[in-house]
Protein backbone atom coordinates (compact mmCIF):
# COMPACT_ATOMS: atom_id res chain seq x y z
CA UNK A 1 0.00 0.00 0.00
CA UNK A 2 1.50 2.99 -0.67
CA UNK A 3 0.01 6.30 0.64
CA UNK A 4 -0.16 9.68 -1.19
CA UNK A 5 1.29 12.93 0.74
CA UNK A 6 -2.45 14.10 0.95
CA UNK A 7 -3.09 11.28 3.21
CA UNK A 8 -0.36 11.30 4.90
CA UNK A 9 -0.81 15.06 6.07
CA UNK A 10 -4.65 14.85 6.31
CA UNK A 11 -3.55 11.63 9.30
CA UNK A 12 -1.21 14.31 10.94
CA UNK A 13 -3.47 17.13 10.55
CA UNK A 14 -5.74 14.77 12.65
CA UNK A 15 -3.37 14.27 15.05
CA UNK A 16 -1.98 17.87 15.40
CA UNK A 17 -6.06 18.67 15.89
CA UNK A 18 -6.36 16.37 19.30
CA UNK A 19 -4.92 20.00 21.22
CA UNK A 20 -7.19 20.74 23.73
CA UNK A 21 -10.06 17.93 23.31
CA UNK A 22 -11.81 16.86 26.15
CA UNK A 23 -10.65 13.70 27.67
CA UNK A 24 -13.43 10.85 27.50
CA UNK A 25 -11.59 8.59 29.93
CA UNK A 26 -10.96 11.16 32.61
CA UNK A 27 -14.82 12.31 32.35
CA UNK A 28 -16.00 8.80 32.74
CA UNK A 29 -13.65 8.34 35.96
CA UNK A 30 -15.11 11.22 37.48
CA UNK A 31 -12.17 14.23 36.63
CA UNK A 32 -13.96 16.94 35.34
CA UNK A 33 -12.50 19.66 33.46
CA UNK A 34 -9.16 17.92 32.39
CA UNK A 35 -8.12 18.37 28.52
CA UNK A 36 -5.42 17.17 26.69
CA UNK A 37 -2.03 18.96 26.50
CA UNK A 38 -0.25 19.52 23.89
CA UNK A 39 3.45 19.88 25.52
CA UNK A 40 6.84 20.98 23.85
CA UNK A 41 7.68 17.37 23.36
CA UNK A 42 4.35 16.36 20.80
CA UNK A 43 4.79 19.66 18.98
CA UNK A 44 8.18 18.70 18.02
CA UNK A 45 6.83 15.23 17.46
CA UNK A 46 4.38 17.05 15.00
CA UNK A 47 6.98 19.26 13.14
CA UNK A 48 9.75 16.52 12.91
CA UNK A 49 6.48 13.65 11.11
CA UNK A 50 6.19 16.97 8.79
CA UNK A 51 9.70 17.30 7.79
CA UNK A 52 9.90 13.04 7.31
CA UNK A 53 6.58 13.81 4.98
CA UNK A 54 8.17 16.44 3.18
CA UNK A 55 11.61 14.54 2.93
CA UNK A 56 9.73 10.91 1.72
CA UNK A 57 7.96 12.89 -1.24
CA UNK A 58 10.15 15.50 -2.10
CA UNK A 59 14.15 15.04 -3.20
CA UNK A 60 15.44 18.20 -2.42
CA UNK A 61 19.83 18.26 -2.83
CA UNK A 62 21.28 17.47 0.24
CA UNK A 63 23.24 20.26 1.97
CA UNK A 64 26.96 19.84 3.32
CA UNK A 65 26.00 19.67 6.90
CA UNK A 66 23.35 16.98 6.22
CA UNK A 67 25.78 14.50 5.35
CA UNK A 68 27.10 11.79 7.98
CA UNK A 69 29.55 8.38 7.85
CA UNK A 70 27.79 5.43 6.38
CA UNK A 71 25.08 7.66 4.89
CA UNK A 72 24.13 6.57 1.63
CA UNK A 73 23.25 9.30 -0.80
CA UNK A 74 22.80 9.20 -4.79
CA UNK A 75 25.74 10.91 -6.70
CA UNK A 76 23.76 12.39 -9.13
CA UNK A 77 26.76 13.51 -11.56
CA UNK A 78 28.34 10.42 -11.86
CA UNK A 79 24.23 8.63 -11.78
CA UNK A 80 25.44 5.82 -8.54
CA UNK A 81 25.19 5.32 -4.98
CA UNK A 82 27.75 5.77 -2.79
CA UNK A 83 28.26 5.36 0.98
CA UNK A 84 29.87 8.42 3.32
CA UNK A 85 33.40 7.53 4.65
CA UNK A 86 33.92 10.49 6.35
CA UNK A 87 33.32 14.61 5.45
CA UNK A 88 35.57 17.17 6.67
CA UNK A 89 36.67 21.12 6.10
CA UNK A 90 39.44 21.20 3.88
CA UNK A 91 41.10 24.83 3.72
CA UNK A 92 38.25 26.61 1.13
CA UNK A 93 36.45 23.66 0.54
CA UNK A 94 34.01 20.56 2.30
CA UNK A 95 35.11 17.39 1.05
CA UNK A 96 33.10 14.23 1.26
CA UNK A 97 35.19 10.72 1.30
CA UNK A 98 33.50 7.60 0.00
CA UNK A 99 33.67 4.56 1.19
CA UNK A 100 35.23 2.24 -1.75
CA UNK A 101 33.28 -0.85 -2.82
CA UNK A 102 35.81 -3.03 -3.35
CA UNK A 103 38.35 -2.12 -0.47
CA UNK A 104 36.33 -0.39 2.36
CA UNK A 105 39.43 0.96 4.00
CA UNK A 106 40.14 2.90 1.46
CA UNK A 107 38.08 6.34 0.35
CA UNK A 108 37.65 8.36 -2.44
CA UNK A 109 37.44 11.89 -2.14
CA UNK A 110 35.49 14.72 -3.72
CA UNK A 111 34.78 18.55 -3.31
CA UNK A 112 31.48 19.20 -1.78
CA UNK A 113 29.13 20.31 -4.99
CA UNK A 114 25.72 22.05 -4.42
CA UNK A 115 22.73 19.95 -6.57
CA UNK A 116 24.69 16.55 -6.52
CA UNK A 117 24.17 14.42 -3.83
CA UNK A 118 20.50 13.32 -2.67
CA UNK A 119 18.58 10.78 -0.61
CA UNK A 120 17.00 9.28 -2.94
CA UNK A 121 17.62 8.55 -6.88
CA UNK A 122 17.16 11.38 -9.14
CA UNK A 123 14.60 10.61 -12.17
CA UNK A 124 15.11 11.67 -15.18
CA UNK A 125 12.69 14.01 -16.62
Amino acid sequence: MNLTREECELALEIIENLDGIECITCRANGIDNIQLDISENYSKAIEKMYELIEEHFDNPPLKFEELHEDMWVWDDEYKVWRQIHTTYHSNLHDVVEFKDGQYPALARKYFFEENRFYRKQVEEK
